[in-house]
């Protein structure tokens, strides 16, 4: 097996697979191709580089990537997400700082980039893992990663990560009880 084919990260055998046809899936709505011409078979063995230039490759006639240094960056953090339980949550911390700020990690907007795709997909079996108590450590990965799941189509590949959310509570609500009526 090449290096290109060995699956790095914290997600092996099923787990890889599973990611990367997750990639697939939502890449070529995203880049514009037919992902029946990615070969299946050995679709699991990839690391997510190698996964992202082959996708590359096949979208070479379709959507040009915007900010492509960005996406690379991108790329380089989720191949080489951890894989140690430490590490991995030191690496969730640097990235809950990250999204202090905003709701997709690429662009101005609300509209998930290629590089959101691929970080979800490398984070998403971590993540899926983690007690409520880890999840409140990281409320901007977990609030992103709810955004991420719930904007874009992964075939069905990645289970649905629940994230227990506040209850609202108007304002309103709470200034009506406060108010004294003196007549």
């Amino acid at each position: 097996m090449t290096a290109a084919m060995e699956s790095k990260g914290s997600v092996g055998g099923d787990g890889a697979s599973n990611r990367n046809k997750a990639i697939l899936h939502a890449l070529s709505k995203r880049l514009s191709f037919d992902p029946t011409k990615f070969p299946s078979e050995s679709i699991g063995g990839y690391d997510i580089m190698s996964l992202f230039s082959n996708i590359l490759q096949l979208s070479a006639s379709g959507v040009p990537l915007q900010n492509p240094d960005e996406i690379m960056k991108w790329v380089t953090f989720a191949s080489n997400f951890p894989s140690e339980a430490d590490a991995c949550h030191a690496t969730l911390k640097g990235l809950n700082e990250d999204l202090t700020q905003r709701a997709v990690l690429l662009g101005d907007g609300l509209k998930p980039s290629v590089a959101d795709i691929l970080v979800f997909s490398a984070l998403h079996h971590f993540v899926s893992q983690l007690t409520a108590s880890d999840m409140q450590k990281f409320s901007n990965v977990m609030r992103w990663m709810d955004y991420i799941q719930n904007k874009e189509d992964f075939g069905g590949e990645l289970k649905m990560i629940v994230v227990k959310k506040p209850v609202f509570e108007p304002l309103s609500s709470l200034i009506t009880e406060e108010v004294m009526f003196d007549y």
